[in-house]
C-alpha cells in the first residue's frame, strides 16, 4: 500500500493528513496500526483544527483511531 508520495506505508510509522471542507481544516497526525486493501488505520498523536483563516488549534485528546484512505498519508517525523 502507498503513500500521497508513493512509498510503501509501514505499520508503527508516523503518517500526517489534513481534510478540509466548508471552511474548516483538519489536521492529523498519527501512528499506522493496521490497514487492509482499501484503508489504513490511525491512531492520532495530536491532532489541530483551524477555521478558515485562523491559525490551527490543538485539540486535546484522548482520539480515536480512524481509517482513511492511503493516498491522503505523508510521512512525518516527530
Amino acid at each position: 500500500m502507498k503513500d500521497a508520495l508513493g512509498n510503501t506505508i509501514e505499520i508503527g510509522k508516523s503518517y500526517g493528513f489534513i481534510q478540509s471542507a466548508n471552511g474548516i481544516t483538519d489536521i492529523t497526525i498519527g501512528t499506522v496500526k493496521k490497514f487492509n486493501d482499501n484503508s489504513v488505520t490511525i491512531q492520532p498523536d495530536s491532532k489541530k483544527r483551524a477555521v478558515y483563516h485562523d491559525e490551527p488549534k490543538p485539540e486535546k485528546g484522548p482520539f480515536r483511531a480512524v481509517a482513511v484512505k492511503p493516498f491522503i498519508l505523508f510521512p512525518t517525523k516527530l
